[in-house]
């Protein structure tokens, strides 16, 4: 029989607020600022704050995550 995890998963890094999170490879914005903090998910789902990423662009909680990116949270 086989196993039902057989296939290697991979992971990739991206940072929040200079924090380094370990995430699975084709997640959302929104599975990276939850596994940081539900707290701040909410306040960025709510409209009270936004991310935006190194280069200064205003991310979206659908958008991708990229590897070693950095992401930061800003409160409006």
């Amino acid at each position: 029989m086989p196993a039902l995890f057989d296939k290697k998963v991979l992971f990739m890094k991206a940072k929040v607020n200079n924090q380094a999170i370990k995430i699975f490879k084709r997640a959302q914005i929104k599975d990276l600022l939850r596994r940081y903090s539900y707290q701040k998910y909410k306040e960025v789902k709510r409209g009270s704050a936004i991310i935006k990423d190194s280069n200064n662009n205003r991310v979206y909680l659908d958008g991708e995550v990229s590897n070693n990116q950095r992401y930061y949270i800003v409160n409006i």
